[in-house]
C-alpha cells in the first residue's frame, strides 16, 4: 500500500477550481513474470464545497421589456441542498455592459431571482452566478462563475403578454348581493 498525492501528478499552473475523477492504472508484475492491469476511476476529485446550476424550469429566451424570473439551484457535492449560500447574479448584454447585479442568500437549496425588465433592444442576455460567500464568509476568488446565455423570445408583431400564476394573486371572494 503507498499514498498517491493528486496535486504532485498535475501541472503546477493547473486551476485550483478542479473537478472530476482521477484514473489510476496499476500494473503488477509478479515474481514468474507475469503481469495483471487494472485500473479505477471512481476517485472523486472536488476542491469546491457548494455546487451551483441554473433550474431546468429557468427559461432559456426572454421576452424584451418584462421581468424575467429564473433559479439557481445552490447544493452540497452530494446533491444536499445548501442553505445560507451568498450568489452573485448578474445579466449582461455584452462584456461591461451591465443590465442587472443582485446578491442572494439561497434558502432551501435555491436562489430565485427576478430581472426587473431587459431592454427592448437586446438578442442575447448572458446570466453569470457565482457564489460568493458561505454563512457570511466571503469566498474570495475560490469559485468559478456559472453562465446562462438566453436569447429574445421572436415576436413578429413584437408584442409579448407576461402571464403569471394565479397562486401569486390572493383571491377575495365578494358577498353576495340579495
Amino acid at each position: 500500500m503507498f499514498d498517491i498525492c493528486a496535486k504532485d501528478m498535475m501541472p503546477v499552473d493547473f486551476s485550483e477550481h478542479f473537478r472530476g475523477t482521477v484514473n489510476i492504472w496499476a500494473t503488477v508484475t509478479a515474481v514468474d513474470g507475469s503481469k495483471q492491469v487494472t485500473s479505477d476511476d471512481t476517485t472523486l476529485v472536488q476542491k469546491q464545497l457548494i455546487d451551483i446550476k441554473y433550474s431546468k424550469d429557468t427559461r432559456k429566451q426572454f421576452k424584451p421589456g418584462l421581468p424575467y424570473q429564473g433559479k439557481v439551484e445552490v447544493s452540497y457535492p452530494d446533491g444536499s441542498p445548501a442553505d445560507g449560500v451568498t450568489v452573485r447574479i448578474k445579466a449582461e448584454l455584452a462584456p461591461k455592459d451591465n443590465v442587472y447585479t443582485s446578491e442572494l442568500v439561497s434558502q432551501n437549496g435555491l436562489v430565485e431571482f427576478q430581472i426587473p425588465s431587459i431592454p427592448t433592444a437586446a438578442q442575447y442576455v448572458w446570466l453569470e452566478s457565482k457564489v460568493i460567500a458561505i454563512d457570511g464568509k466571503s469566498t474570495g476568488d475560490q469559485y468559478l462563475p456559472n453562465y446562462l446565455s438566453i436569447s429574445s423570445w421572436y415576436s413578429p408583431s413584437k408584442c409579448h403578454l407576461l402571464i403569471q400564476p394565479l397562486e401569486k394573486y390572493r383571491w377575495v371572494r365578494m358577498p353576495e348581493l340579495p
